[in-house]
């Protein structure tokens, strides 16, 4: 079990591009919007499951963590750093790097300068 995890993963979807919405039927035929994960979010996922990989991750088991992130985005525009973390914590958990993103207790953020194509420092700290 790690107590310390330091990953640079690429910059995240936004909530806003992560989760497309599909139309279903249901039996009797009534129609009803569904939400699944949009193709960037799954790419996403599977981008950073492989840097974990890469860099031999055994992860946190059930500890708790801290997590701290700095962003480096792509460009200029204005961003809320919470339309971010979902996408974060969902790959961290799907790469077996925490078991669930309710382990993370204490959380901070910082921005830094752009640098394209713009990525997170992501450092996990046993609590």
């Amino acid at each position: 079990m790690e107590t310390r995890i330091l990953l640079k993963i690429p910059w995240p979807p936004s909530v806003n591009h992560y989760y497309d919405n599909a139309q279903r039927r249901t039996r009797t035929g009534k129609t009803y919007m569904a939400r699944k994960l949009s193709n960037r979010a799954i790419a996403y996922h599977t981008e950073v499951f492989a840097l974990a990989k890469e860099a031999k991750i055994d992860g946190f088991g059930g500890a708790n963590v801290s997590m701290s992130l700095e962003f480096y985005p792509p460009d200029n525009r204005v961003r809320d750093a919470d339309n971010t973390l979902k996408a974060i914590q969902d790959s961290l958990v799907k790469a077996s790097v925490l078991d669930d993103d309710r382990q993370i207790k204490e959380g901070h953020w910082r921005w830094n300068h752009k640098d394209k194509p713009g990525y997170v420092l992501v450092t996990l700290e046993v609590l």
